[in-house]
């Protein structure tokens, strides 16, 4: 993520897989504060069956922010992520444009 932070995100079955159309996210690892505030969410939203679950992954687990990237609209915290963003609405916006006609 460090080198292309865009990921697709889908809804999808307990096997994986997808029931509906793929949405283009900016992810960011969050801070470790950040990290203790979404499991201490979790735990309250889910209770026994988070700290279960826990148990049976005995894994670290990674916690990232998604933002969804839309043509027409974005939602960036700080100027270096609007930036970003506005540069990969460019790089798009450059890629469907039709091949100009005195272009070789």
């Amino acid at each position: 993520m460090s080198k292309r932070p865009i990921v697709k995100v889908a809804a999808c079955t307990m096997r994986g897989k997808p029931v509906c159309d793929h949405v283009e996210c900016a992810a960011r690892m969050l801070s470790p504060e950040q990290q203790e505030e979404a499991e201490e969410v979790l735990r309250r939203r889910y209770g026994l069956f988070r700290r279960r679950s826990n148990l049976i992954a005995r894994s670290d687990h990674t916690y990232l922010e998604l933002t969804p990237l839309r043509a027409d609209k974005f939602v960036p915290e700080d100027d270096a992520e609007a930036a970003a963003v506005r540069a990969i609405h460019q790089v798009r916006r450059e890629w469907n444009q039709p091949p100009s006609p005195g272009a070789a």
